[in-house]
């Protein structure tokens, strides 16, 4: 993808969010994930290097830099993102974590595919939810290219039936809907000059009871975030409303954004179906496969499996 493809996630990790999965990691990965991954750092020795790709605000290198401190080792940390990434920011936003930012190259507006990464540079590369938006030959050239003979690759990327496949499928059919109800449209042709305020109030008093129907019919928060927005707007005047467009522009353009993280999950999960062999490109690109394995929160959620590799000596 192009940069400026990219805003729905430039957008995502310029709010602070440390994962891509906020509502079962607020602060960071725990549990098994966070297990896997610090098996995965035993592979980078004292004065070694670590390179996170596709990697957000950085929650696996964040992993490691609390890993290795806690070891002792001194490790060279990289993290790029095709994103807009600011590090600076985020560290303000968790202050506790602003040593171990500072600890991290992060290089945002860096797609992997077309990076120029110095070769035999890396110990281990890592992805987490990631890698598998990317392309998937060029990506794996990269990589290959990167490592150090003996270096590993790890990832943890998504599988075609895990739970967030589920719970985006679901947000995906919400959209649907609330595109066929008309009332985000007619927000965007009031802001636009081309919708009265009466009938603006008419399409939300519409609009309403139909979300509160589909919400209790087992819709997704989504809905409810809408239908709060709706009251909001019925509550207005047309003069306060007026006086809060930027308020408007800003409800529609986060409705959209996500819409469209919801779609790239799709989009990608569908290939991952359509190829469930996918991840045999790095090994046309010349790393051993060495195994892959399921991973679950709490030992029963399916979120996704991964997979290791290794460059030949």
């Amino acid at each position: 993808m192009q940069t400026g493809q990219l805003d729905h996630w430039s957008d995502y990790w310029g709010a602070g969010r440390l994962t891509s999965l906020p509502d079962d990691f607020a602060a960071n990965y725990e549990g098994e994930i966070a297990a896997f991954w610090s098996a995965q750092f035993d592979a980078v020795p004292e004065g070694g290097r670590m390179l996170d790709v596709c990697t957000g605000n950085g929650p696996i290198p964040l992993l490691a830099a609390a890993d290795f401190a806690a070891r002792g080792r001194r490790v060279e940390l990289v993290a790029l993102d095709a994103a807009t990434i600011d590090p600076a920011a985020m560290a303000a936003r968790h202050p506790g974590l602003a040593e171990l930012v500072s600890s991290i190259r992060f290089l945002g507006n860096s797609p992997i595919e077309r990076h120029e990464l110095p070769g035999e540079h890396f110990d281990l590369v890592t992805s987490q939810y990631g890698i598998e938006y990317a392309d998937w030959q060029a990506a794996a050239r990269q990589v290959a290219h990167t490592l150090k003979p003996g270096g590993r690759l790890a990832i943890i990327c998504h599988c075609a039936s895990h739970d967030m496949l589920q719970n985006n499928l679901a947000l995906a059919r919400d959209f649907a809907r609330l595109e066929e109800m008309g009332v985000m449209a007619a927000i965007g042709r009031f802001l636009g000059g081309t919708l009265s305020f009466a009938r603006l109030q008419r399409a939300v008093k519409a609009a309403r009871p139909q979300l509160a129907a589909a919400y209790r019919a087992g819709g997704t928060d989504m809905l409810q975030f809408v239908q709060v927005g709706l009251d909001r707007i019925e509550s207005m005047d047309k003069d306060t409303i007026r006086r809060r467009r930027l308020e408007l522009r800003d409800f529609l353009q986060y409705l959209a954004l996500a819409r469209a993280r919801c779609e790239d999950l799709l989009r990608v999960n569908q290939a991952l179906e359509a190829s469930p062999k996918w991840y045999r490109v790095f090994e046309a690109a010349g790393l051993n496969f060495l195994d892959s394995g399921e991973i679950r929160v709490a030992g029963e959620r399916l979120m996704g499996r991964s997979y290791r590799f290794e460059k030949p000596a």
